[in-house]
């Protein structure tokens, strides 16, 4: 099960049974059903880093509770945040997590005993059951979707979408019989479930690389696009960095996975990241005057800084530091983009971006700099269903074109990356007005897009002109392909 941190509050002791997909909440007297609990920062930031401990997803689920009392203060860091022991019996399924300050988590598993003993003592006909349980209307449950993504067809939703609803809003589709949204997002397949937790009422598919809508032959399926925002710029780069690191692409993809579940963000990102900073096996200094190592990681960061020119890192520590460096920056510039602002409501294509800023630049850039203060205007006055207004992620430089340096062209070229990434999860016409938005005249009278391939040709980077030049003309395409 997932819990949604709402307003920080309440203290003492607190019950979580889960029985099915059922979660019961208890604190002192009441008792309540509900997708969503209340807690402080401080038990939601143990449940956060309880919910991941199985490095699979962000659900609780008792492989996370067994894994953490295995490794409690050897490879878990929940002592960190305050929790002196943890209790945990298989048998029964109760976890007892006990916290400095005399607080205690309960949580209790219905296990299949448990659930088996229910079910056999339930009284009512099968048939008077069925009348209680909410009636399931297909055509109900797709318009509340669209509602809840702001978009107006089926069609338009995105594995972004999906994501967003499940871990916020459920609660609205449990009201219409669904119980659960089950999400594989290598395979492009959504599932929503009912009562029977082995048979999907219905779902999408999802062809992978692609946003171009297609039409199922399936009448039980109703198959939708999306891209995974892999271009051919990530594909060109994670091959020749599995190489430097004499492993398979594939075993760099499934590290890609693992952080991207362990940190929260999407894999998009962290293969954007990867693929945008390069792997340094030996720390140097790449031309702006920070030494670095792994996957751009300087002596700014706010861990494992004790290291000099020429240290050499291992795949295993690059993977490690890049995980801590992605939440790091994830925290930051959640910071940034918190007053009068729903993190969680933002599209994940566009925090994505928002992350992506505050790993490359830092995420003071978001505070000093125009281009970032506006963003976080747009997103803070509820504009962010006008993509064209707050997808603004490009960097402005006051020099001319003509005078910028290649270190300042390379720059241009991940903010175009860092743009086709936060439009993502856009509907096919917001993508269209954000791209538009984006290639309008600056300061200089220069469309940044174009000025960014013309610049990367006259320093002798054809292969990455051409192939920005490649993705960004995909991505355009896709969009009016799917309007028509």
């Amino acid at each position: 099960m997932t819990l949604t941190k709402k307003t920080p509050q309440g203290s003492g002791d607190l019950t979580l049974s889960i029985v099915d997909e059922e979660k019961n909440y208890k604190r002192g007297n009441s008792l309540f059903n509900n997708s969503d609990v209340e807690l402080n920062e401080t038990k939601y930031s143990i449940f956060e880093r309880l919910a991941i401990q199985d490095g699979k997803s962000n659900d609780l689920t008792e492989e996370d509770i067994s894994l953490a009392k295995r490794n409690f203060r050897k490879g878990c860091t929940l002592w960190q945040l305050g929790v002196i022991n943890i209790d945990y019996n298989p048998n029964n399924g109760k976890a007892v997590i006990k916290i400095e300050g005399d607080e205690v988590l309960y949580i209790d598993f219905e296990t299949k005993k448990e659930r088996q003993t229910r079910i056999n003592n339930k009284k009512t006909p099968a048939a008077t059951q069925n009348t209680t349980q909410p009636q399931i209307d297909e055509t109900k449950i797709k318009n509340k979707l669209c509602q809840l993504a702001g978009k107006k067809k089926p069609e338009e939703l995105t594995i972004g979408d999906f994501q967003r609803i499940r871990d916020n809003s459920l609660a609205e589709l449990t009201k219409l019989g669904v119980t659960r949204i089950a999400i594989d997002d290598k395979a492009g397949i959504v599932n929503l479930y009912g009562q029977d937790p082995q048979k999907p009422l219905f779902g999408f598919n999802f062809k992978v690389n692609s946003s171009k809508p297609t039409q199922s032959n399936s009448t039980t399926t109703n198959t939708t696009t999306a891209t995974d925002g892999q271009f051919a710029f990530h594909k060109q780069h994670l091959d020749a960095i599995a190489s430097i690191m004499e492993i398979s692409t594939s075993k760099l993809m499934k590290e890609i996975k693992k952080i991207a579940n362990d940190t929260g963000v999407s894999e998009r990102l962290v293969m954007n990241i990867i693929s945008t900073e390069g792997f340094i096996r030996k720390a140097k200094d790449i031309g702006d005057g920070e030494i670095t190592v792994g996957f751009g990681h300087t002596k700014h960061a706010n861990h494992n800084t004790k290291f000099n020119k020429g240290y050499s890192i291992t795949n295993k520590t690059a993977f490690v530091w890049l995980k801590q460096d992605i939440i790091d920056k994830r925290d930051e510039a959640k910071k940034y983009f918190s007053d009068g602002i729903n993190w969680n409501e933002i599209p994940l294509s566009i925090r994505d971006a928002i992350i992506d800023i505050a790993f490359n630049r830092g995420a003071g850039a978001m505070s000093k700099e125009e281009v970032y203060r506006s963003l976080r205007a747009n997103l803070k006055e509820g504009r962010s269903n006008n993509p064209a207004s707050a997808v603004r992620t490009r960097q402005e430089f006051k020099s001319k074109p003509e005078d910028r340096t290649s270190i300042q062209v390379g720059l241009m070229k991940r903010n175009c990356y860092r743009f086709l990434m936060a439009i993502q999860d856009l509907t096919p016409k917001q993508q269209l007005a954000a791209i538009n938005r984006f290639k309008m005249a600056n300061n200089h009278g220069e469309d940044y897009y174009a000025s960014t391939l013309k610049l990367l040709k006259k320093y002798g980077y054809n292969t990455d002109a051409n192939t920005l030049q490649k993705d960004w003309e995909q991505v355009e395409r896709d969009a009016k392909n799917a309007i028509k």
